[in-house]
């Protein structure tokens, strides 16, 4: 034999030695790889499917929609990020980001299923006609920047859980018949910019600590001053 021809025995030992090594380090990354994209693939599929049922479920109480906004809001072929009102985020797709049905004259309860929409940035359903209360649900919306439920009939106390939609800059509740005190705990909210709780039927006094909202611009508050009759 000559040396040559060893020298090519010896190559080729080590490279069938290399392949074979390298083989065995790429199919477990392949194998984990593949098994991370299904995975991610799946709860997509599965978040997806949790936002169209809470926009449903959301639809499922209202009691009139007189100008038909709510009509594309069904089970048929047209993608629910088209829906009325409905906008989708452009990174995480087919997630809800908000909610835009200000003045459709809609009657009906907000849906404690709103929570589930957990990307929603912006929620706006200003002068309808929504009744019963908000729904504390509504506390683990932590990504939520903006909250317009003003000019409806909602009844009930202001959530303290809202505190918990700590990126919360835009609040407003004004011109319903919320009653009750103001929680405090609105105080938590850091970044609040403006707080609208006007022509309500709110009682006790302003808390102090809402002093300490630095980034406040705006404060629009009515108590209603109730007078012992002796």
């Amino acid at each position: 034999m000559t040396v040559s021809d060893i020298l090519e025995k010896y190559c080729c030992t080590r490279m069938e030695g290399f392949l074979h090594a390298l083989f065995f380090l790429i199919i477990p990354l392949y194998v984990t790889s593949t098994a991370r994209c299904t995975a991610t693939a799946t709860a997509g599929i599965k978040q997806a499917a949790s936002d169209r049922s809470a926009l449903l479920s959301f639809k499922s109480l209202v009691d009139d929609d007189p100008f038909g906004a709510l009509s594309s809001w069904n089970n048929g072929s047209l993608h629910y990020c088209r829906w009325r009102g409905v906008s989708c985020s452009r990174r995480h797709h087919d997630r809800v980001t908000a909610l835009n049905l200000t003045s459709l004259g809609r009657a009906g309860f907000v849906s404690p299923s709103i929570a589930n929409l957990t990307f929603l940035q912006r929620i706006d359903l200003s002068n309808n006609m929504l009744d019963g209360s908000i729904p504390e649900e509504v506390g683990s919306l932590r990504r939520l920047r903006y909250l317009n439920l003003s000019v409806n009939s909602l009844r009930g106390t202001i959530p303290s859980s809202l505190s918990n939609c700590s990126n919360l800059q835009i609040l407003g509740l004004a011109n319903n018949k919320l009653n009750g005190e103001i929680p405090p705990t609105l105080s938590r909210l850091s970044g609040l910019q403006e707080l609208r709780l006007s022509w309500n039927m709110l009682q006790g006094t302003i808390p102090d600590s809402l002093g300490n909202l630095s980034s406040l611009l705006v404060l629009s508050v009515s108590i209603l001053i109730l007078k012992q009759v002796i």
